[in-house]
């Protein structure tokens, strides 16, 4: 998906102040060198003709993940006057408030947004209002014109990387569209590339929620056709599928026919939500941290054995690979245990269970992954 950086960029320089080319450069957290951009295309007004040099106000981490130290490609959107809604209260307030569910005060801030379209990383993407900015007087005068037909080469480019992440799903699918039944490694491959299709669904409405034309940008993005607007409003109709606090809570009496193990991690997620209703001691990110993926435990291993629901076989490879990618929520949560023991003297009184759940259900998902793999 995009490489977002804005937490890893210690300070920048971005030069646009010849026509139709911007280079730059980045230094990020523990890297000696810095990460040079040479692309094709121009800012926006605000930065056109102009050199942009800018440092980050808060600390940085290290990137996670590899990114050329050669940045060669088209730019995107470039621009430093983008509007976004930031927290108005400290930031201790603003989790709390985050954490309860509750609204935080804000106001409109100055974004600053880079973003590029890399022949090697792909999408790329700095944004945030944490950046000190000085923008030079410009070497050149962009019109309206000009402008207009750079914002149409940015949507053109991000058209392209959308539908390019499209068309890469779609062959592998049709691929292994046979009525021989998938393996393991099969249905890995094309849940992989579930996932990559609906991130990049995601990027695409991130970009474009708060544009005046929203609606209109993101379905030329998507590649909805003019005749194809009804079902586009069919889908926006379908039910989404979402495991929920309340209706966790709201579950009186367990379906005869839920698989134990999807019982199990419901349960554990729903008694850790509670805890931590009442563990103000703890630091409330870290506590979030394992609460969020025992719940995304949960609504794995419910995608991985739910078909059991209405009686039909599942099918077995898929059932695998669905428990495989199931593991990895429950090492985040066997993680975030190790991280509150280190942070908090005296929780081993109700963490202890909890480990002692997460290893059950571990071992139980590698039991069943072995019973399913021997029926493939």
């Amino acid at each position: 998906m995009a490489f977002r950086i804005h937490e890893s960029v210690i300070r920048g320089e971005i030069d646009n102040r010849v026509r139709g080319r911007i280079t730059g450069s980045l230094w990020l957290h523990g890297r000696k060198n810095p990460v040079l951009l040479d692309l094709e295309g121009d800012a926006h007004r605000d930065l056109a003709g102009c050199l942009l040099q800018f440092s980050a106000t808060t600390p940085t981490v290290r990137l996670s993940g590899r990114l050329a130290a050669k940045q060669k490609g088209l730019a995107g959107d470039f621009t430093a006057s983008r509007k976004v809604k930031v927290p108005s209260c400290g930031s201790d307030e603003f989790r709390e408030l985050v954490r309860e569910g509750k609204e935080f005060p804000w106001r409109w801030a100055n974004c600053l947004y880079l973003e590029w379209f890399s022949d090697l990383d792909g999408r790329v993407v700095l944004e945030s209002a944490e950046f000190k900015c000085t923008v030079s007087e410009p070497a050149w005068t962009m019109t309206a014109g000009e402008e207009s037909r750079q914002l149409r080469c940015n949507e053109e480019a991000m058209r392209d990387w959308f539908e390019e992440i499209s068309s890469t799903a779609q062959k592998s699918s049709a691929a292994m569209s046979t009525d021989i039944p998938l393996n393991e490694f099969q249905w890995e491959q094309l849940l992989r590339e579930s996932d990559l299709r609906a991130d990049a669904w995601m990027e695409v409405f991130e970009k474009y929620h708060d544009h005046p034309e929203a609606e209109k940008k993101i379905s030329e993005t998507l590649g909805f056709e003019e005749g194809e607007e009804e079902d586009a409003e069919d889908l926006a109709d379908l039910p989404e599928v979402e495991v929920s606090w309340e209706a966790l809570d709201a579950k009186e009496e367990r379906d005869e026919h839920e698989h134990p193990l999807c019982a199990r991690a419901s349960d554990l997620a729903l008694r850790l939500h509670r805890e931590s209703e009442i563990r103000d001691e703890l630091h409330p990110a870290s506590l979030q941290i394992l609460v969020g993926s025992v719940m995304t435990l949960a609504a794995k291993l419910a995608g991985a054995l739910g078909s059991i629901h209405d009686g039909s076989e599942p099918d077995h490879g898929f059932v695998v690979a669905c428990l495989k990618r199931a593991l990895e929520p429950l090492h985040q949560s066997l993680q975030g245990c190790q991280d509150l023991r280190r942070q908090k003297a005296g929780v081993s009184v109700w963490l202890n269970p909890v480990q002692a759940e997460l290893f059950d259900l571990r071992t139980e998902i590698l039991e069943l992954m072995r019973e399913y793999r021997g029926q493939i």
